[in-house]
């Protein structure tokens, strides 16, 4: 789903929906994109923090940050493994 410009991106647990900048879109590259949606399907597709920590922690936005920090370390070793073709994409988004 994109969103207003500045909305960032994101994967909604409890809504299952990825939302993207929809600013960003027209404004990024093709491969930021794509590095970008990739990151947030896979959180979808991996990423168990909702069925495995208390939703008390998760509300807590410090713990929460450095959990999805944490994950979002371990989903990119993850991508580049299973598709080495997406590392040019994950070194754009992530400079």
């Amino acid at each position: 789903m994109a969103g207003q410009p500045g909305s960032g991106w994101s994967w909604n647990w409890r809504t299952h929906t990825i939302s993207i900048d929809g600013g960003r879109l027209e404004s990024n590259t093709a491969d930021f994109t794509r590095g970008l949606v990739l990151h947030e399907s896979a959180h979808a597709a991996i990423t168990r923090l909702s069925e495995i920590a208390p939703q008390s922690i998760l509300k807590v936005w410090r713990l929460f940050s450095l959990l999805n920090l944490l994950e979002d370390c371990r989903i990119e070793t993850w991508m580049q493994n299973r598709f080495p073709g997406c590392v040019a994409w994950v070194r754009e988004y992530n400079d």
